[in-house]
């Protein structure tokens, strides 16, 4: 879930200026920005296709720190009634993840490694979304300033291959004082076709001192699906233990901490 909880818990507060972090700090905060501990979170997803009617998600996250230094991670539909305990669980550690889904009915079936472009209960957001990888890309090049509204940014481009030259290529527009990415763009290496972006909408502060995109909108612009995404609540600090990750906890719907 790498990519979609630093969408939920990105930054780090500083007063240090723009030009005094180089390209590689930018990411280095954006990948330090995720929460500690163990985190749950309660989202609203509003998703449509090339403009038609959007339909309503609701979707529960649980999320701890994995013992190899990567995250185990848990999606389940709460909403609508009908797809309720439909289910994602997922362990990701850099390039390598594993796990399985869930749907009633349906059963269980593994990730295979060609699953990583399957879309989050049928979304915008794809499993290679949740990863992030492009956060550990060897190249990072700051391009230029823009502003994204009233908001001062920092535009990084990321690439697969340090010599510069990989087929793809993220852009990430991120706030020069409040460190929170504000626009991400995918691009078709050497082109400006973009074939996915991310729009933050709204910005909050939270306990942490941290800075967290609270609403954003994913678009992919090879298929015209574009999702919404709202967080509802989120908690951090929180103690899982294995069973939280475990098949069984899969295929059943718990509450979150303090329901």
């Amino acid at each position: 879930m790498r990519w979609f909880l630093c969408l939920l818990s990105l930054c780090v507060v500083s007063s240090v200026t723009a030009q005094q972090y180089s390209a590689e700090q930018y990411i280095a905060a954006v990948r330090a920005g995720a929460p500690e501990g163990g985190v749950y979170a309660r989202l609203r997803m509003e998703h449509s296709v090339g403009g038609g009617k959007a339909s309503v998600l609701q979707v529960q996250v649980k999320r701890r720190p994995g013992t190899d230094g990567g995250t185990d991670q848990l999606y389940q539909l709460l909403y609508p009634k009908e797809r309720k305990g439909e289910g994602l669980l997922i362990h990701i550690n850099g390039r390598q993840f594993s796990g399985a889904t869930y749907a009633p009915g349906l059963g269980v079936e593994n990730l295979k490694s060609s699953s990583a472009g399957d879309a989050l209960f049928g979304t915008a957001l794809t499993i290679e979304d949740l990863r992030a990888t492009f956060l550990n890309w060897p190249s990072q090049t700051i391009i230029g300033q823009e502003k994204i509204g009233s908001v001062p940014c920092t535009i990084v481009e990321s690439k697969p291959d340090a010599s510069g030259k990989g087929a793809i290529c993220a852009r990430s527009w991120i706030d020069s004082t409040r460190l929170v990415t504000m626009r991400l763009q995918f691009f078709i290496g050497g082109t400006d076709k973009i074939v996915k972006d991310v729009e933050t909408h709204k910005v909050s502060r939270g306990k942490s001192g941290r800075y967290l995109p609270v609403s954003f909108t994913v678009t992919n612009h090879e298929t015209g699906a574009s999702t919404k995404v709202e967080g509802v609540r989120s908690d951090s600090g929180l103690s899982y233990t294995d069973a939280d990750f475990s098949p069984k906890a899969l295929e059943t719907v718990t509450a979150g901490a303090g329901e």
